[in-house]
Parts: C-alpha cells; structure tokens; sequence
C-alpha cells in the first residue's frame, strides 16, 4: 500500500500543471471530441451541397482534373477487366469525381483539427507565454531576463512581425483568394497581381501585429489605437477610385483570421499579457485585421499613380472598327 501511495504521489507531480502548457494537455481531452468537432463543422455543409446540386439542380457531381498524371500504361492496366471501367475512364481522361474529394476534404478536416490544437496552438502558446521572458522577468523562465531589455523587446518585435507574416503566407483562405482575385478562377482584372496581393496583406497583418503588442507592453487603451488605424483605412477607402479595390482591401482583412493565424495571434496575446500582467490579451484580431486593410489600399492608390500602359496584344479600338455593321 505504501508503494502504491508513492507511485500515485509521484504520478500526480508527474502531471501536474506546468506554466507552459496549455490547459487541454492536463483535462481529459479525448481525439474522437476533435474529430467529432470537425465532422460537425463540415458534414452539414458537405450534405447540403449533395442535396442543392442533386436533388435541386437535378445534376450529377462534377469531374474535377487530377492532381497528379497517370502514365498510359497504368491506365491500360486498370482498364483490364470490368470491374475498373470506371477507373480506366477517369484515368483516361484525367479526372475523377467530386465526391471522392468531398471525402478527402472531411478526412482532413479531422487530421487538422487533432494537429491544429495539440501541436499549432500548443506551440504557438508556449511562445506567447516565454517570448517576454526576453526582456523581463517570467516565473516560468528562471533565468528570465534572457537578453538586455532593449535587444530583448528588438527580437519580440520581429517574432512578431514573423509570426503575423509567416502566419498570413500559410494560411490557406488567404491563397484561396489570391487565387479568386487574380487566378484561373478571377472573374474581372485585378488592382493587384496576386504575389503582390499576399505580400501586401503579410505586411499588413505583420504591422498590425507589432502595434498589438506595443498596446499590450505600455498597456496602451484599445481605442487609441483601434480608432486612429480605422480613421486612417476609411480615409484610404474614400480616396481610392475602384470600389472593387476597396472591396478587396476590406475582404483581407476577413480572410487572415483563419484557422492558422488566429490561433497563433490569440495565444501571443494571452501568453504576452499574462506574462506582463497587461488587463486583457484580446483585441489583436481586430488591430491586425486592419492592417492589410491599409497596406493593400496603400498598394493599390501607388499602382494607379503610375502610368498606365495599354495590354501587350490588346486591339487598338479605331474609327474604322466602330463603323463595321
């Protein structure tokens, strides 16, 4: 019984809470609650899509081009017997059925779901938390300060712009809609090419981030920096001549609280203010959403400043072609 005593004293240090962990590691977390989590979040919406394509559009699921190139002779062979005519069709002509990527889509909603919560966001937390360990004292880093306060408040800075940057360069809506505003799938002319689009709305967001932090560092009031940033993104929008460049400027801003970025945002911020005992680490989602609102209408009244030039290959319109009947 003493042994048993002792092994439970040991276990339950063992597991005890530690500063730098985050609160799901020591509650009982189970990975069927994630999975769940994220067949709730896209099961409905995947069977509403079946049912308006099916059952009110009365159409079958579309062919979707493969990823990848299958060589002729694996086609041949696929096409062998009855049984894989189906396959030896999509692989002759390069694709493959929408469903099969709905299923794929739910599978890694899951994985991501389980790896965006105990690895993303445990790690971005911990970061939060030892991050003002540079530049004062943090109880969970005994030999906190690690660096002299101005070199240690420098590199909290630039982990921040990294982190919003390099945050807003991965996330994937941010790419969806690079892609929507000028890709394959853009519908009009863009204000901005699309590497020019990302690049601006990283910048933004990695601004914004740093002026967050600033706020939670002085304890600065939310208002006196939410009201001058929003001041300053309206005053933009009324000066730029397309509305459509000001619909994707605003739209950014939607687009980089996704599920990498603010995860990483929210634990910066709570990990920083509990560290500096600031009163609250919220509000960084809303200063870091305004940055590309302002860095991409920036981008966009620099580019019609410069002179335009006509379209390579685009047809000179002439007296002569507006007489044609």
């Amino acid at each position: 019984m003493r042994h048993n005593s002792h092994n439970s004293t040991h276990n339950a240090s063992f597991f005890a809470p530690h500063p730098f962990v985050p609160w799901w590691v020591h509650d009982e977390v189970l990975v069927m609650d994630d999975v769940l989590d994220a067949m709730r979040a896209g099961l409905p919406l995947v069977c509403f899509l079946l049912l308006l394509q099916v059952a009110v559009l009365r159409r079958p699921l579309p062919q979707v081009p493969l990823p990848w190139k299958l060589s002729s002779h694996s086609a041949d062979g696929a096409g062998g017997d009855g049984a894989g005519s189906s396959t030896s069709h999509a692989a002759a002509s390069g694709t493959v059925s929408a469903g099969w990527g709905l299923v794929a889509l739910l599978l890694g909603l899951c994985t991501f779901e389980i790896g965006l919560k105990f690895g993303l966001v445990a790690l971005g937390y911990q970061c939060g938390v030892g991050v003002p360990a540079a530049f004062s004292v943090v109880k969970a880093v005994p030999a906190s300060p690690l660096y002299p306060p101005a070199l240690g408040l420098a590199l909290v800075g630039c982990y921040a712009l990294l982190l919003g940057g390099g945050g807003t360069l991965a996330e994937p809506a941010m790419l969806v809609f690079a892609d929507t505003v000028d890709g394959p799938t853009s519908v009009g002319r863009s204000p901005l090419r699309r590497n020019v689009l990302i690049a601006t709305t990283a910048a933004g967001v990695a601004v914004g981030l740093l002026l967050s932090l600033l706020k939670l560092l002085l304890h600065l009031p939310f208002l006196a920096l939410l009201l001058p940033l929003a001041a300053v993104a309206g005053a933009l929008s009324t000066q730029t001549p397309s509305d459509t460049a000001v619909g994707i400027a605003w739209d950014c801003a939607g687009v980089t609280t996704g599920e990498v970025t603010t995860p990483l945002i929210l634990a910066l911020g709570l990990g920083v203010a509990k560290a500096t005992m600031a009163p609250e680490g919220f509000g960084l989602l809303a200063l870091a959403s305004l940055g590309p609102v302002i860095t991409v209408l920036l981008a966009v009244c620099l580019t019609n400043a410069k002179p335009s030039t006509p379209l390579q290959g685009a047809p000179e319109l002439s007296v002569a072609m507006l007489e044609k009947p």
